[in-house]
């Protein structure tokens, strides 16, 4: 910062000499003026550049302890090594009907089947025959 001289008494200035310390002070205002818009807008620009920053970090974290890796982590526990989504995909198109029907046939049984219906049934009427069991 420039070091100012001290004012003359303006009491005992001439009108043009207080006219001329008058248009120096509102250069210097006004330069001062243009340096701080300068500064504030290299301050936004840094801010962006920090919110920018803060997301990417925030991104990253994501990515590196999300949910990706809270699945890893499960089948690690469940299965002692990770497994990618190829090998489940392989694993899921290798499932025959005849495994599916296997299966439903283990664990729904005609006897204890229930149905629930949501809405207006309008005289519905549903038997064992109707639902193929």
């Amino acid at each position: 910062m420039s070091t100012r001289a001290p004012l003359p008494d303006l009491e005992t200035l001439p009108p043009q000499a207080l006219r001329s310390l008058i248009l120096v002070q509102a250069e210097e205002i006004a330069e001062q003026r243009v340096q701080l818009q300068a500064k504030d807008e290299q301050l936004a620009g840094r801010q962006a550049e920090i919110e920018r920053l803060q997301l990417l970090i925030a991104k990253r974290r994501r990515m590196q302890f999300g949910r990706r890796s809270e699945k890893l982590a499960r089948q690690e526990m469940y299965f002692g090594r990770y497994i990618d989504q190829n090998e489940i995909a392989r694993s899921v198109d290798a499932v025959t009907a005849e495994q599916v029907l296997g299966v439903a046939q283990e664990f729904f049984h005609p006897e204890r089947l229930a149905i629930t219906v949501l809405g207006p049934v309008n005289g519905l009427k549903l038997s064992r025959a109707n639902l193929g069991c």
